[in-house]
């Protein structure tokens, strides 16, 4: 299967103040892959993602979404190619999650226009796919962490956009729902060839679950490439000044690291 290209970066460069968070980043993202950054805090993981989804709008020419600049797409068409999970979910408020999955539909509504049956269908549909139909009707802000973070990956659906960013989607969550989550993920990105581009601090998570891994530091990209490739001792060590062994998943065969100190080691 010929992939196409769904994110093309170019000499993306940011700098806040004197200090520099992006340094000359150079990526392509294909389309239909699990994509996860990794890297220590700092390394400008969440600064890059802000820029691919406009958050910080970026300098023209850097940043292609489905081979046309971001800076050239009016906002509605922007959100019909990439949706955005983002880290903090806001929860105060009287929204139903039915309510707040329809507000995806926002970018397919004509000025003056209300949602309309087929508009309602698909946030029924998101919801069902991500397993949160039967709490369509409870208010948001009452949810479980795990049935939140479902409920704006099913708004991120519902914008029915090729490209989804998540900014550390499992972070603060249970065991469970950290699974929960990214089994939804690959789901998702197998049965609809959606493009997952996914922050993420766990990395043996980052592993198990993804296509290629990313790897930041100090605004750089230091290494792409697939699990074997990028997860090491050595690159670990570089990334995290963290001593590690890495062995093979017998299930997946994939790499699973075991941090190391001097209290843990036997022998």
């Amino acid at each position: 299967m010929v992939r196409d290209t769904a994110i093309n970066i170019k000499n993306l460069s940011f700098s806040f103040g004197k200090e520099i968070i992006l340094d000359d980043i150079g990526l392509e993202i294909k389309k239909g892959y699990f994509y996860s950054i990794i890297g220590p805090n700092g390394s400008g993981k969440t600064t890059l993602i802000k820029h691919i989804s406009r958050i910080i709008m970026p300098p023209a020419d850097t940043i292609f979404v489905q081979e046309k600049d971001v800076t050239e797409y009016f906002q509605k068409d922007f959100a019909k190619k990439l949706s955005l999970v983002p880290q903090e979910i806001e929860g105060e408020h009287d929204f139903t999650a039915y309510e707040i999955v329809l507000m995806g539909r926002y970018c397919h509504l004509k000025m003056f226009e209300g949602e309309t049956k087929k508009d309602k269908e698909i946030a029924l549909w998101a919801m069902k796919v991500t397993n949160t139909l039967h709490i369509k009707d409870k208010p948001f802000k009452n949810l479980s962490g795990g049935e939140k973070q479902r409920v704006i990956i099913s708004r991120a659906l519902a914008q029915e956009s090729d490209i989804v960013i998540l900014d550390e989607p499992i972070s603060h969550l249970d065991i469970n729902y950290q699974i929960e989550v990214l089994d939804l993920l690959l789901k998702l990105k197998e049965e609809l060839n959606i493009t997952i581009l996914c922050v993420l601090h766990d990395l043996n998570m980052a592993a198990q679950y993804s296509d290629y891994i990313i790897a930041m530091k100090n605004g750089k990209i230091i290494k792409i490439g697939n699990p074997k490739e990028v997860i090491n001792k050595n690159l670990i060590k570089a990334l995290f000044n963290l001593e590690v062994s890495v062995f093979t998943n017998p299930i997946n065969n994939r790499p699973f690291i075991i941090p190391l100190s001097k209290f843990t080691q036997i022998g």
